[in-house]
């Protein structure tokens, strides 16, 4: 069904190594520009992973420096990736691809189960699976099971 090979750059990492990535394009360095945008990442729980696909030759710093040609493949691959990886809960956020982190993909849950959150934080959860499917049945069917699951008023603004 995906029909694109994709490899899995980096996934999770630890504190030194997020630091050490976190210290790129803030060292006075000519021309260096920034890797991450944060110390607390969520690679170091292991919640994030950056992925491109398989015969992408171009490494996550040089993405931006490609032809636009390439650059235009790479992305629309990268989007064909994130389209099935929305059926497993991983997801692009919208905020870091706004920031040009177009490899980043992100999980809203761990192993069989969701992750244990607020009540809160989970609507909010649901809104953003709810808006990142597009208009169809499976939005519908998201919609009526996250008004079941949490009240109706909540996500009375999602037709």
């Amino acid at each position: 069904v995906l029909g694109v090979p994709f490899k899995i750059v980096e996934a999770k990492r630890s504190q030194a190594r997020q630091n050490a990535l976190y210290e790129i394009g803030r060292r006075g360095i000519e021309g260096e520009k920034p890797r991450t945008w944060t110390k607390t990442s969520l690679h170091i729980v292991g919640l994030a992973m950056d992925i491109l696909p398989f015969y992408c030759r171009v490494s996550l710093e040089n993405l931006n420096k490609c032809f636009p040609s390439q650059k235009e493949i790479i992305l629309a691959r990268l989007g064909i990736i994130e389209q099935a990886a929305q059926n497993y809960g991983i997801y692009r956020p919208k905020e870091l691809l706004d920031l040009g982190d177009f490899a980043h993909f992100q999980l809203d849950r761990v192993g069989p189960s969701p992750l244990h959150l607020s009540p809160d934080a989970n609507k909010k959860r649901a809104a953003r699976i709810i808006e990142r499917l597009p208009d169809g049945p499976a939005k519908t069917r998201a919609v009526l099971r996250f008004r079941k699951l949490f009240a109706a008023d909540y996500f009375h603004f999602i037709a």
